[in-house]
C-alpha cells in the first residue's frame, strides 16, 4: 500500500457509512513499522457534514499488508 491507497480507501469508507454529502480532507498519512502486527497506516481527516458546525477528526489505522481497518477512531 501506499499513502494514496490508504486515503481512497478511507474516503470510501466514510462514503459508504455516512450517506450524506460531506467534506473530507485528510491532514496526514504516514507508515508506522514495528506495530504488532508488522506495519500499520495511520491517517488523519476532517470530516464536516453538512448540518455541522466544525469538522469531526478521526484517525484510522490500516494494516499496510491487508489493507484492512484495524481501528477507527475520533479524536476530540
Amino acid at each position: 500500500m501506499d499513502a494514496k491507497e490508504v486515503t481512497k480507501s478511507v474516503l470510501d469508507y466514510f462514503q459508504n457509512i455516512k450517506q450524506v454529502k460531506f467534506s473530507f480532507e485528510v491532514k496526514k498519512v504516514e507508515k508506522i513499522t514495528g506495530t504488532f502486527d508488522g506495519e500499520t497506516w495511520i491517517g488523519t481527516c476532517d470530516i464536516l457534514n453538512l448540518f455541522d458546525d466544525a469538522p469531526k477528526i478521526f484517525e484510522v489505522g490500516v494494516n499496510d499488508a491487508t489493507g484492512d481497518f484495524i481501528y477507527i477512531k475520533e479524536i476530540e
